[in-house]
Order: structure tokens, then sequence, then C-alpha cells
């Protein structure tokens, strides 16, 4: 079943990049990954993270629940995947997708913060500038 997933998942990248007039190396550099990884989504024969499939559906301008939909135009080869599954492959998906975007908010969040402090410790301190000293009247004896 995964692996069925898997090529059905790497036509439509194929099928996707071809359209899009893009290359291999172009979709991989602008998907931070290598060309050979590419090549390996494409066939079929990788095991794709949910970020890498967020980061080629977003280069090839496509919704990622449309690449992991079943769709005969695409790939009519394999037995159906059914509808309760793939309703199962999309919620995890979704919860995955969910969880990365609470991560990323977390981490600019964190990272905002931490230059606002690093701008602070980087401002120049201003120095405290003591009063003059007041001459003292001799002690009378």
């Amino acid at each position: 079943m995964i692996d069925i997933l898997k090529e059905r998942f790497g036509q439509r990248i194929k099928n996707l990049r071809e359209q899009h007039g893009l290359t291999q190396a172009e979709v991989a550099r602008r998907s931070d990954m290598s060309q050979k990884y590419l090549g390996d989504i494409e066939r079929g024969n990788a095991n794709l993270t949910l970020e890498f499939m967020v980061r080629l559906g977003e280069t090839l301008t496509a919704n990622v629940w449309d690449l992991l939909a079943p769709d005969s135009k695409i790939d009519t080869r394999g037995p159906e995947i059914s509808g309760p599954t793939l309703l199962a492959v999309r919620e995890g998906v979704q919860k995955a997708y969910n969880a990365l975007n609470r991560a990323s908010t977390y981490l600019d969040s964190q990272k905002d913060s931490s230059q606002k402090d690093t701008q602070k410790e980087t401002e120049p301190r201003t120095r405290k500038t003591r009063r003059p000293a007041t001459p003292r009247g001799r002690r009378k004896r």
C-alpha cells in the first residue's frame, strides 16, 4: 500500500515538474534537496517526509492533498486506494502539517525574542556620570 502511495506521489511530482517546464535540478534547488533524492522520489523509491512533501508542493504550486489524492489521469497502475485509507492518510498528513506550523511559529517567536535580547546586549551601555566632588572645607579643631 505504501509503495503504491510513493509511486503515485512520485509520478504526480514528475508530471507537475514537466508541466512547469522545470528540470529535476531546478526543482531540487528550489526545494532545498539533492537532485538524486528528487529522482528517488519521482521513481517512488524514497521514504518521503512531510517536510519534503510540503516543500515540493510549494515549489510546484500544488496542494499536498492533491498530490496524495487518487487521480486516474495521472496513474492507473495498481489497485485503487480505498476512501477510508486515503482519509486516514489525509488526517495524518493534516495533523503533521499543523504540528509543523505550530513548531515553526514557536521557533519564529523564539528567534524574534532572542534577536531582541541580542540587540539589548549589543546596544552601547551609557555610563553613569558621577557628580563632581565638592570641595570640603577644612575641619576646625
